[in-house]
């Protein structure tokens, strides 16, 4: 029964002290919000009316007043130290006419800045001149084409390409450098902003695994040094590149034709490699050039294969019904109507060698049919028979039949 007396005792005392303290705490104003904005206003300086209205102004104007401007009765609140100096009162129209000076300086700073020209403002770019023919015609004879160049291959790897082959024989900059025939899927194909957004999303076609590229060099001097060098070079396991120069500078557009031989019948995802495979055993392979749709860059059915030597083009011949893809090929050789330059076109009437083809035949047919004709005729003049020629000056003659008719006699 004495304890819960004496509980009881004990919260009665620590009541009474804690009042005590909140009475003395009160009376000497230390805590509380009430003790905080009185000391702000004491170092203010601010009169009873401004205690009055502290609801109204708020709390955080007269602490912005009171720090701001580097005031030295801020070191009151935060208890540091100040000289004597410091602790001084400041001179009102001092201080406005210090602060107006930098205010002023920078208000006239920026004026003085765009009187100079000297904006922080990125200056607008003069726009890109167009090159005038003259212009034109240089560049092209500066120009190198580069193909069958990997499709994974960047700008850096295809210098470092270059650098590598051509060695010591050329010192100049392959600069500028950029691609052409980029193999893309379908709904790439339709406008030239289109196909600009797919090469940069890399969304290749599987039609094919190259590329054609341009460099232009230093002088038209270093087109054919540079062709030379880089021509034949194994890019990687699967391709070699071809180097040739643009426009009049260009070889490897006209074939040699005792040395090429025409290759049909190849399926639509052809490439360089594959051909190159299925004439190995005929000799050494000195260019391929397949022949591709011009948006898709699949192969059009039909290739020219040149060689290094003359005699690797009877072998090749004998490589007619060779399977690539699943396809049996046929090897021909390159006449005028199926040359890679399209040379004599009109002659052979059309570039397409299946046209050729059917061309041939036609005249064999007929040449066959005309030798056969005349050895009929000269078995029948060696016998004493008519041989059925028209003789001119003379009429048909007639003769009547039973039947009252006439018929057509010999000639």
């Amino acid at each position: 029964l004495c304890k819960p007396a004496m509980v009881v005792k004990r919260k009665r005392v620590a009541a009474a002290a804690t009042s005590s303290s909140t009475a003395t705490l009160s009376s000497s104003g230390d805590t509380g919000a009430g003790s905080v904005s009185d000391l702000i206003l004491k170092a203010t300086g601010a009169d009873a009316e401004s205690k009055k209205d502290a609801s109204k102004s708020g709390l955080a104007d007269r602490f912005s007043k009171l720090f701001a401007a580097g005031d030295s009765r801020g070191s009151f609140l935060l208890g540091t130290s100040t000289s004597a100096s410091s602790s001084a009162p400041a001179d009102p129209e001092a201080s406005r006419s210090a602060d107006a000076k930098p205010e002023g300086a920078s208000v006239e700073s920026p004026g003085a800045g765009d009187a100079a020209g000297t904006s922080t403002s990125a200056p607008s770019q003069p726009k890109k001149r167009k090159m005038t023919p003259e212009e034109m015609k240089e560049r092209e004879a500066r120009t190198c084409f580069i193909g069958n160049v990997p499709l994974s291959w960047d700008e850096k790897k295809l210098r470092r390409a270059l650098r590598e082959a051509v060695g010591d024989k050329y010192a100049g900059q392959f600069k500028p450098l950029w691609f052409r025939a980029i193999p893309l899927e379908g709904k790439w194909n339709w406008t030239d902003k289109m196909r600009k957004a797919g090469s940069i999303q890399k969304a290749y076609s599987e039609d094919s695994d190259s590329k054609n590229a341009y460099v232009v060099l230093t002088a038209p001097e270093d087109v054919p040094v540079v062709s030379r060098a880089v021509n034949n070079f194994q890019a990687d396991k699967t391709h070699r590149l071809r180097a040739d120069g643009v426009g009049a500078s260009a070889v490897m557009k006209k074939f040699d034709r005792k040395r090429s031989v025409f290759l049909g019948n190849l399926p639509a995802r052809c490439t360089e490699a594959d051909v190159r495979e299925v004439m190995a055993p005929a000799g050494e392979v000195d260019a391929v050039r397949v022949v591709r749709d011009k948006h898709t860059k699949e192969c059009q059915g039909f290739a020219f294969v040149r060689f290094a030597e003359r005699k690797s083009v009877k072998a090749a011949l004998g490589l007619w019904g060779a399977e690539l893809q699943g396809r049996w090929i046929r090897v021909m050789k390159v006449e005028d109507g199926n040359s890679p330059d399209g040379q004599n076109a009109e002659k052979s009437g059309s570039l397409h060698p299946a046209t050729r083809r059917i061309q041939l035949r036609q005249q064999h047919r007929q040449r066959k049919k005309a030798a056969k004709q005349k050895a009929f005729v000269k078995e029948a003049r060696d016998a004493g028979l008519r041989t059925g020629k028209k003789k001119s000056g003379k009429s048909k003659r007639t003769k009547t039949g039973k039947s009252g008719k006439k018929k057509a006699g010999r000639r």
